[in-house]
């Protein structure tokens, strides 16, 4: 069957024909067969037509109607695959049941739960209770069936379309409930593309006014585009109409920038894990009050005493690392996604719909835990001001309800406040459109990656589809002049992938700065020719530009070219004689063009001014260069007695053996061995030798020699 989208695109019908034939031969599908008999008789009739030379001025559009029926019968054929073989599909089959609602029906009940909740309010206030937990538990069984359904459904007529548009832009639903059944069209789209389900979704996101159900229909029509793998012309023109709206432009944009955040999900993780969280637990002796003043535990008295700033020292770098993951949220990183993601092994999380429902007090699955929290206020406080998308508060909720029968009173009266969440978001902040978009996009991330029986669906997620917008519908809309913007973004976030997948070659560069990022992240993946090629021509449009003769130089380095790259760091050295990282550089370039004496005149000078690491480790090469072994190995030792890099150990060893002293030599070799294969990196000694043969063979020292003395390091 991944042929046939492939036949019908290609103008080949009768092979098209003649695979799905053989495939419902071999597997049975009530009225399949029927189908496929219908239009193989449809299209030799027209090959008949065409056979007698008749001009049919029909022809083209018959032709595109029997394309149709064929895409429709395999979508509907890959469905009833999807119920058979995964578990995700066979769960929302089981949960569906047997029977249908007629549309009318439907919404007539759908309208039924927003006029009775409407009249509780003339209710009792005991009687209001009760009868309240009955109509949410009802309609929670309703909306569970219809999502499933919508899930498992087959391709759709255009009543159908029709009857969803209206359903879903219908007012006199609850809001939720449209947010609920469009990600349950999502879902059946992603899976299965259907052009009926696909119209539904970018006609809701253009005509709906509830911006929560808006951001859900966004996030569905364009994620539905990876799976169309018949691009037809309506398609193109449905996205190529809408996309006449420049706010339509700006949103598919934006939805495409924030999908970095998801692809950077687990790396914003490890980066808290492995920087933020050890400094939390390191200042342990800290306490957080319901006003959120940082105040520190009673400590060790002597440790004032000895130490009378460790307090402050403390206080600060607890506050920056929070302060760091408040940063990181504001930018749109999902901070959150490593402690959520143990809490969702929850019986609550085994029904798919609970993944997509915004979340809600009165959800059935959440009664009892209303009951024991009681009128704190923590899930009004919750919904109103925690920053976590719908899934996490409902893991909040769920694993709050362990243990809040244990809790002091006071604790529990402190829920009900704003701090008690951690830094929170105002109302207004949590109404804007890109935080409701995140919300939902990591709600969905969420689901495919933690939802263990969604194996085997179709993934949003997956590197090949995370950039959406390089879909041929989008090529003849001004989303398409916004590659440049979006990959100077992917590179900017280290989104090689991303950008790999949307840079053309003959695509033109916005301004200087998307060529130099562009330069820099080519020299970051090591393709360094082409970085040389475009900063070169970066420099003769702004011979003054200092980035980019930085970014040259290194590069000349990088590919070997050194008195290119001498040449380019003396001009950064003579015109910014402040900045010692080009004196650095062009000292050590002088090294390697073999002018020793320069290097050693421009490394003492910095090594007066500004001393490091770094400029004793060039000084030390340019003496051994000058064949000043003594002053070299007092450099080296200096290195060695303070936290020196392995390549000191190299570079030492050198020393030793120009200078005779073979033993020290071939213990200083075998601790840089050492340390490479502790960093996990396989190194061959004779190649280090060979790259600094220059070095080398100034005091005659033969490849021979070489081989020789790597026997004895590793004798």
């Amino acid at each position: 069957m991944n042929e046939v989208p492939q036949l019908i695109a290609g103008l080949q019908l009768r092979k098209a024909i003649a695979q799905l034939r053989s495939y419902v031969t071999d597997n049975p599908f009530d009225g399949a067969m029927d189908v496929i008999n219908g239009i193989e008789n449809d299209y030799r009739l027209m090959l008949d037509y065409a056979r007698q030379g008749y001009e049919d001025p029909s022809r083209e559009k018959l032709y595109v109607h029997l394309q149709k029926r064929l895409y429709r019968l395999l979508q509907a054929l890959r469905v009833r695959h999807a119920k058979k073989n995964l578990l995700f599909f066979a769960d929302a089959e089981a949960a569906a049941g047997m029977g249908t609602i007629p549309d009318n029906r439907l919404k007539e009940r759908l309208e039924e739960f927003v006029s009775n909740m409407a009249m509780l309010s003339l209710e009792p206030e005991e009687e209001q209770k009760e009868k309240t937990a009955v109509l949410y538990r009802e309609h929670h069984s309703l909306l569970t069936e219809q999502f499933s359904r919508l899930v498992v459904s087959f391709p759709w007529s255009e009543s159908d379309q029709q009857f969803y548009e209206d359903l879903l832009l219908s007012p006199t639903i609850d809001r939720m409930d449209a947010q609920v059944l469009i990600s349950a069209v999502m879902l059946s789209t992603i899976q299965t593309f259907d052009i009926q389900k696909f119209a539904t979704l970018l006609h809701v996101y253009l005509r709906t006014t509830d911006e929560y159900v808006r951001q859900r229909a966004l996030v569905g029509w364009t994620f539905a585009l990876g799976s169309d793998e018949h691009v037809s012309e309506e398609l193109v023109m449905m996205v190529c109409d809408a996309c006449q709206d420049p706010k339509v432009v700006q949103d598919v944009t934006d939805l495409q920038k924030q999908l970095v955040f998801c692809i950077n999900t687990r790396q914003d993780n490890e980066k808290i894990q492995q920087d933020i969280i050890p400094t939390l637990m390191k200042n342990n002796n800290f306490t957080i009050s319901r006003d959120g003043i940082i105040t520190e535990k009673e400590d060790d008295s002597l440790n004032d005493i000895l130490n009378p700033n460790a307090e402050e020292e403390r206080m600060e770098e607890m506050e920056e690392s929070i302060q760091k993951m408040i940063e990181m949220q504001k930018a749109g990183s999902d901070i959150y996604f490593g402690g959520f993601s143990q809490m969702k092994r929850f019986p609550f999380f085994h029904k798919a719909v609970n993944w997509f429902c915004p979340f809600y007090a009165e959800h059935p699955a959440l009664s009892s835990i209303s009951e024991k929290l009681g009128s704190s206020g923590f899930m009004n406080n919750l919904v109103q001001h925690g920053p976590f998308c719908d899934s996490d508060k409902y893991s909040f909720v769920l694993a709050l309800s362990s243990i809040v029968d244990r809790l002091p009173t006071d604790i529990k009266e402190m829920m009900g406040s704003a701090e008690a969440l951690g830094p929170v978001m105002e109302e207004e902040q949590m109404k804007e459109t890109t935080y409701i978009r995140r919300m939902y996009l990591q709600d969905l991330y969420r689901f495919y990656s933690l939802y263990d029986r969604g194996r085997g669906l179709v993934n949003p997620f997956a590197d090949d589809r995370i950039v959406f917008v390089r879909h041929g519908a989008f090529q003849q809309t001004d989303v398409a002049k916004r590659y440049p913007d979006l990959c100077v973004f992917f590179i900017k976030h280290r989104c090689a992938d991303a950008f790999q997948q949307l840079q053309k070659p003959s695509m033109p560069f916005v301004n200087a700065s998307h060529r130099l990022v562009y330069a820099l992240w080519l020299l970051d993946a090591d393709d360094t020719p082409q970085a040389i090629t475009l900063l070169e021509e970066a420099l003769k449009e702004h011979p003054d530009h200092e980035q980019a003769k930085r970014y040259l130089a290194r590069a000349y380095y990088q590919q070997g070219k050194y008195s290119q790259a001498c040449a380019a760091y003396e001009e950064l050295y003579q015109r910014y004689p402040e900045k010692s990282s080009y004196a650095l550089n062009y000292g050590i370039t002088l090294s390697k063009n073999g002018r020793f004496d320069d290097a050693v005149k421009v490394l003492y000078q910095l090594d007066f001014e500004h001393p490091s690491q770094h400029v004793t480790r060039g000084l030390a090469w340019a003496l051994m260069g000058q064949q000043k072994l003594e002053q070299a190995e007092r450099e080296y030792d200096k290195l060695l007695a303070d936290e020196p890099a392995s390549i000191d150990y190299l570079n030492a060893g050198y020393c030793q053996w120009l200078k005779g002293n073979t033993r020290k030599a071939v213990e200083l070799f075998r601790t840089f061995l050492k340390q490479q294969q502790e960093a996990g990196l396989q190194v061959d000694l004779f190649e280090e030798m060979q790259k600094d043969e220059a070095l080398l063979s100034a005091y005659q020292i033969t490849d021979l020699d070489m081989g020789i003395m790597c026997d004895v390091v590793a004798d």
